[in-house]
């Protein structure tokens, strides 16, 4: 599940944002998700527990709120917490670079790396 906080606000990104983890790469969005056709949902920190991710690709400009988050109990409950598969994104590169074929090179390689980790466990 793709993530980013912004302004305490939770934001998922379905794989019309990211397609590089799911067509390129093969990973699965969560049954649960919210619906896949948008682009992008804001959702609530309390409806995660709900669809409990294996995966997070985290990304946030603001380490003090991502900080919080990362600390309440909610958080930690989380299938992808427990198992430490939660990865921490560079916001200039996700967010902001990936229009460009340098932003996304560098996108497939930071995958690329991550999908390393994923698929050895």
């Amino acid at each position: 599940m793709f993530l980013r906080l912004s302004d305490k606000e939770v934001r998922y990104y379905s794989k019309r944002n990211y397609e590089v983890l799911y067509d390129d790469l093969g990973l699965q969005p969560p049954d649960s998700i919210p619906d896949p056709s948008d682009s992008m949902k804001v959702i609530s920190l309390e409806v995660l527990p709900s669809i409990n991710p294996d995966h997070i690709f985290f990304l946030t400009e603001d380490s003090a709120v991502s900080s919080e988050i990362q600390n309440s109990q909610l958080w930690k409950n989380l299938k992808a917490v427990k198992n430490n598969h939660v990865y921490m994104l560079d916001y200039g590169l996700w967010f902001q670079g990936p229009g460009g074929p340098i932003g996304q090179s560098k996108i497939i390689e930071e995958t690329l790396k991550i999908s390393s980790l994923i698929f050895a466990k």
